[in-house]
């Protein structure tokens, strides 16, 4: 406390004269107010009157005043006019006399002044900063301890404690007024969710402090992201007070977050579509990174080799690659972007064209850091001229996340404005530290002897202790006021012996409690002492005030984030706060005291001087950013300049590296999305849920819709006008799905504006934020139609005869199979299926060829359709068979006109290649019943029934009856029989001599197969042998009958003549004749019996001959040239040409039995058989006649000079024991001139 010096005047005008006469020294005497000399010595000789700065203006002012009100006091305060020293002075006006008390405040100036100071940069910092400070205080401390019910604390903490502080950023992040937030509890910020706000608040209060980051809204309802940090305050019993909390809207980072994880997902539907392999080779670090398609593109097995420049070289095309590395070189130098289409050689030499799309990177000086790109297989488009319909579903750049919190508030930073403060005091708390005489001063005054008995006290003492002035005079006020003997001993000499200083002591009072109260002693010349005493409950009580808002205020900086520098006018950094030394640029012993320029980097000490520049003219806040190179590497920095009254410069520097980069990575993110995007031949869109607008769509739009996007912009669902009217139904059905979250996939046609119909394949996904909701969709379209040409096109051609264009089997199956349904159903509504076959196809087909068969086949199409009805179907099911299906028919006879109908348009011949081609058909017709269940019923007999009628003459129709269907029944077990036969030994081999007519003599054999069933007996060749034609068993059976033919001839020339020159003669069919390996069969058959071919003839037909005229030709010369005879069977029955026997190397006819059998009597007969001789004696080869049963019939034929033969007049067919026995009867010898010798074969 300072030393306080009572003056007292006998008068107010001589003070007032002394006062403001020439400045001299003089002498303030102190008098009685009633006479009574309290003092009788000189106190004080002032010699500093003049100095005091204003005094005499002050004076003037106080005494003016002070004469218009008796009794009252005024306060002024003075000033050295050389120095800072300050005086407090506090004079009243008293009826006699004017007095007045003198305090040197000086430090307590100095000290006010420098906490004005540090307030007035802490309101600054506070009104300026863009963080958003409050202050939370409780209505009454709590305890939060285990001593406590926690639960029913929090109830009174939410609603009592209250908003109390606010500065403007705070208001701004909440919309809302002074008036408004000022007062709110956490009952009022945490109504939408009071179980949330009660968890984070037993949180905060647990641990003192948190930092939090929340999804909050404003008072608007607005919602927003908010990163806080929070400090609890306490009392000097551990109570907690309230709370100071900083909050920053991170709504943009969370906004630039979410779009970078929308961007991403985008990227990577973006992707599915569309195989691309991706790449990156960053500069610092000389280092190439490959997605795994893009080893796979190369030919690499993922990861099986060192991602390269070198590794990339060596798999591109050597002849590509000196051109390849010259544009690699171009685009550095340049500094263009990369676009080139290239080859590479995989390793199993197939060669795969690739197109490169890079960009190149840079830093903010403009120096290149890499290149990133993708890269595409465009081999087929190369090869077919047709685009990528994809690319890779996956790019591996990835953005870093968030690393690091903010980093805490200087704590060095708070210590010190802390020490500053722990002596502010507030002026509505300050103590008044004027005094005035006795009762006109707050101070208690008192007069006490050397023995410290009370002489006179004022009414302050009496006021502030209870005991009146009479009651003074009469007790021991040491006494009363310190009970304790030893406390009050220590007391008495202190007042005794102490003439400087203040003493804080507790002093009780009347009523017997006590009050901190402080004393100092003025040691008067007489020996007795002024006690000045003051009541300091108030600053007792401010001062713990202080202390306690003192840690308030540190713990508030203790969550300040950034970093704090003072500077002046020239860039001089004064001071500075940092959380942790870590976070400087530079050690502070080498930035202190130095300019910005330098210790930072030339362009950012440059762009931090222009800052300064622009604070100091505008006296306004001025925002920069800027990046250092760290020991971690590169950060990004926003700086916050800030002017003080002082030509000085308070800087806020924050880290922004977490938003720099995720913008960064944002933009380069957009900027891969584009590039894949803009080159896809699909469309690629992306649409806001809740703002119901388009916000991207690729250039494709335009190609496949014929729109611009920009339509699309400004009309969002202007789309599904182009949609097909037949589809527009199930596209909205689609986009009301869409709505509810679900993917979509569907298939609907558009309308071009020029009138073109296109497919589109719309596949549509739905994005969801962190909570789940559905906010954004995003879609591919592609371009499907030539897909679904070619589906239609395969369908087509699935349902449909790719030579005739009619239905085939499968299409006329499925009719059928509706048709029986309905007959079922509706018996009366009958059909009917007719079955047609064409007569002789295959032997025009094989005498003109197959180019002409297939004209044939198509101009019968276009005649069947001039007899077809608009219900009717005709169906090519097959060679030369077709169906027809005659729907709503009442009776047979509708059936059989029609295939009347079709017999006369075949009478007509077809013009092919300039000739006419007469054909006839064979048809079956079958009518539909209630017994039909299965098409293939329909279409078994309706077959049966048409092969009724080629049996029947062929250029017939026949309708189904249930006998032709047993007959089929009948020839498949004949089948079945015939197969089992040839496997167990049924099937024997007959032979029946030929013999010379003109010497009578044995020639050879013919072999003839016969079949000996176990139960049925033996079967009728005539039965078996077309079956087996028909179903192609004559070819195993023509092989077995060859076989045993030749082993037979050879063991009998072995037994009987070895010399004698006897042939064997087997019949060959058309089928067995076609074998491609039968020339090959025939030389195993002769090499394994030892049978030479000169005694082989081989018995083929007409027909054999004109099936295939060129290869039988071929087949006949080799048979020549292994001496193998050929013999014309059945000669007169079939297509019967002189040309044939011109043509082809045949060695003999035989006349067939049916021109024998008849005897000679007929004489069209014998006519042909006249002829057919005379036409073997012509060409020179023989003629042989078969069925020779009668003597007559021999004598015939030995008259036209006929050179063998063969029958029942020589002897039957036998089988190989009964012909041994015949050889064994007959010998060498002629044969008897009579019929057949009966043989005893037993």
């Amino acid at each position: 406390m300072l030393s306080a010096v009572f003056i007292y005047l006998a008068g107010v005008q001589q003070f007032c004269l002394k006062l403001l006469g020439e400045p001299s020294s003089f002498i303030f005497i102190v008098v009685t107010l009633s006479g009574l000399l309290l003092l009788s010595a000189i106190v004080l000789v002032f010699q500093w009157l003049y100095r005091l700065q204003q005094t005499q203006v002050q004076l003037q002012r106080a005494n003016q005043e002070l004469k218009q009100k008796i009794d009252q006091q005024q306060q002024i305060e003075v000033a050295l006019r050389e120095s800072e020293r300050r005086f407090s002075s506090l004079i009243s006006n008293i009826p006699v006399s004017l007095g007045g008390f003198v305090t040197d405040i000086t430090e307590l100036k100095q000290t006010q002044k420098q906490l004005e100071q540090v307030k007035s940069q802490l309101e600054l910092f506070f009104s300026q900063s863009l963080d958003g400070f409050f202050f939370m205080m409780l209505d009454e401390p709590v305890q939060w301890d285990n001593t406590v019910d926690k639960e029913k604390t929090l109830d009174y903490v939410f609603a009592h404690q209250r908003i109390t502080k606010a500065n403007q950023a705070i208001l701004k992040q909440y919309g809302a007024t002074e008036e408004q937030f000022l007062g709110l509890t956490p009952n009022d910020f945490f109504a939408h969710n009071l179980a949330y706000g009660r968890k984070i608040w037993r949180r905060f209060f647990d641990n003192g402090r948190l930092h939090e980051e929340t999804n909050e809204c404003k008072l608007d309802g607005q919602p927003m992201w908010i990163e806080g940090d929070y400090i609890c305050f306490y009392d000097t019993q551990g109570r907690i007070t309230g709370h100071f909390g900083i909050q920053r809207d991170i709504t943009e980072r969370k906004i630039a977050e979410q779009a970078l994880r929308d961007s991403e997902e985008s990227l990577s539907l973006a992707l599915k579509a569309a195989k691309a392999g991706t790449w990156q080779w960053t500069k610092n670090q000389n280092r190439a990174v490959w997605s795994e398609e893009t080893f796979r593109l190369l030919g690499y097995k993922p990861n099986s080799c060192q991602a390269s420049y070198k590794s990339w070289l060596k798999a591109v095309h050597p002849e590509d690659r000196d051109w390849v590395g010259s544009c690699i070189k171009q685009v550095f130098q340049q500094k263009t972007n990369l676009n080139l289409e290239y080859r590479v050689l995989l390793p199993d030499s197939t060669v795969r064209w690739l197109s490169g799309i890079g960009k190149i990177t840079y830093d903010e000086w403009g120096n290149h850091t890499g290149i990133t790109g993708i890269q595409i297989d465009i081999t087929k488009r190369k090869q077919a001229e047709e685009a990528l319909k994809q690319l890779n579903n996956e790019l591996e750049l990835r953005v870093q996340q968030r690393t690091a919190d903010l980093a805490q508030a200087n704590q060095k930073l708070q210590e010190e404005i802390a020490e500053r403060m722990r002596t502010e005091v507030d002026l509505k708390q300050q103590k008044e530290i004027l005094q005035t005489i006795f009762d006109n001063v707050p101070l208690m005054l008192t007069f006490y002897d050397a023995t410290g008995r009370i002489k006179m006290a004022n009414h302050a003492l009496e006021k502030i202790l209870g005991w009146s002035v009479q009651e003074l005079q009469e007790i021991d006020l040491i006494a009363e006021c310190y009970p304790n003997p030893a406390y009050r001993q220590q007391i008495l000499d202190w007042m005794l012996n102490h003439t400087s200083g203040w003493l804080d002591i507790k002093t009780r009072m009347r009523n017997g409690q006590f009050l901190d109260t402080s004393w100092a002693n003025v040691r008067l010349s007489d020996g007795t002492s002024i006690g000045i005493g003051q009541d300091i409950t108030f600053r007792k009580q401010t001062e713990e005030s202080l202390k306690q808002k003192t840690a308030e205020m540190q713990a508030m900086f203790s969550a300040f984030p950034d970093l704090f520098f003072r500077v002046n006018s020239e860039g001089i950094i004064l001071d500075y706060q940092a959380p942790h030394l870590s976070e400087l640029y530079a050690s502070p012993q080498s930035f202190l005291g130095k300019p910005i320029s330098e210790v930072l980097p030339a362009t950012v000490g440059y762009k931090c001087r222009e800052a300064i520049a622009r604070v100091l003219q505008t006296q306004s806040l001025v925002s920069i950013e800027y990046s250092l190179p760290m020991p971690n590497g590169e950060e990004y920095y926003e700086a916050r300049l800030v002017p003080l009254e002082t030509d000085q410069i308070i800087a806020i520097v924050r880290k922004i590296s977490d938003r720099v980069l995720a913008e960064k990575a944002l933009r380069e993110s957009e900027e891969r999305f584009r590039q894949i995007a803009d080159n896809i031949r699909e469309i690629f869109y992306l649409s806001d849920l809740k703002q119901h607008k388009i916000l991207y769509v690729s250039p494709a739009y335009e190609t496949i819709w014929g729109r611009t996007c920009q339509s699309l912009y400004e009309q969002p669902f202007s789309f599904l006008k182009a949609v097909h009217p037949q589809d527009r139904s199930l596209a909205r059905e689609t986009l009301k799905r869409q709505k509810k979250g679900e993917s979509t996939r569907c298939e609907y046609r558009i309308v071009r504006p020029d009138g073109s119909v296109r497919w589109v394949w719309d596949r549509c996904f739905p994005i969801r934020d962190e909570k789940g909701q559905l906010y954004r969709w995003c879609g591919v379209v592609e371009d499907i139609t030539e897909h679904k040409e070619a589906e239609e096109q395969l369908l087509y051609d699935a349902l449909h005869d790719t030579l005739t264009g009619l239905p085939n089997r499968t299409l006329l199956m499925d009719r059928l199979e509706q048709l029986i349904k309905r007959n079922q159903r509706h018996k009366e509504e009958q059909f009917a299926v007719l079955v047609l076959d064409i007569d002789r196809f295959k032997v025009i087909n094989d005498s003109w060829g197959h180019l002409v068969g297939d004209r044939l086949l198509i101009a019968l199409a276009r005649r069947l359709e001039k007899c077809q009805r608009a219900s009717d179907t005709i169906a090519r099911i097959g060679g030369d068979e077709f169906v027809i299906l005659l729907e709503d028919i009442s009776s047979v006879d509708d059936a059989i006109q029609v295939a009347e109908r079709i017999q006369h348009e075949l009478i007509l011949p077809f013009i092919l290649n300039g000739h006419e081609v007469f054909v006839s058909a064979s048809i079956g017709i079958t009518l539909s019943s209630e017994h039909y269940s299965q098409p293939a019923s329909l279409l078994r007999d309706a077959d049966s029934a048409m092969y009724c009628a080629k049996v029947r003459g062929k250029a017939r129709h026949e309708v189904f009856n249930p006998s032709m269907h047993a007959r089929a029944l009948r020839q498949l077990t004949l089948e079945n029989k015939l197969r089992r036969a040839l496997n167990s030994q049924e099937l024997f081999v007959f032979y029946q001599p030929i013999v010379s007519l003109e010497t009578n003599l044995l020639q050879g054999f013919e072999a003839l197969v016969r079949w000996e069933h176990p139960e049925q007996g033996m079967i009728c060749p005539n039965d078996f042998i077309p079956l087996a034609e028909e179903t192609g068993l004559i070819i195993a059976l023509d092989r077995l009958v060859l076989q045993k033919a030749c082993q037979q001839l050879c063991d009998w020339k072995k037994q009987f003549s070895p010399n004698a020159p006897l042939s064997i003669s087997v019949n060959l069919s058309g089928k067995q004749f076609a074998q491609l390996d039968l020339l090959e069969q025939i030389d195993r058959i002769l090499a394994e019996t030892e049978l030479e071919g000169q005694y082989l003839k081989l018995e083929i037909t007409e027909s054999v001959l004109i099936e295939n005229a060129e290869s039988t030709a071929e087949i006949l010369r080799q048979l020549q040239r292994r001496k193998i005879q050929v013999c014309l069977d059945d000669f007169g029955t079939g297509y019967s040409s002189l040309s044939y026997l011109h043509r082809f190397p045949i060695n003999s006819i035989k006349i067939d039995r049916s021109f024998i059998s008849q005897g000679k009597n007929n004489g069209s007969n014998d006519v042909i058989v006249r002829a057919i001789v005379t036409i073997a004696h012509e060409l020179g080869i023989e003629a042989i006649a078969e069925g020779i049963e009668k003597v007559e019939q021999l004598a015939f034929l030995r008259s036209l000079g006929c050179h063998y033969g063969q029958g029942y007049w020589f002897s039957p067919p036998r089988d190989s024991t009964a012909m041994e026995v015949w050889l064994k009867a007959v010998g060498q010898e002629r044969l008897p001139e009579s019929p057949d010798i009966s043989i005893n074969y037993n």
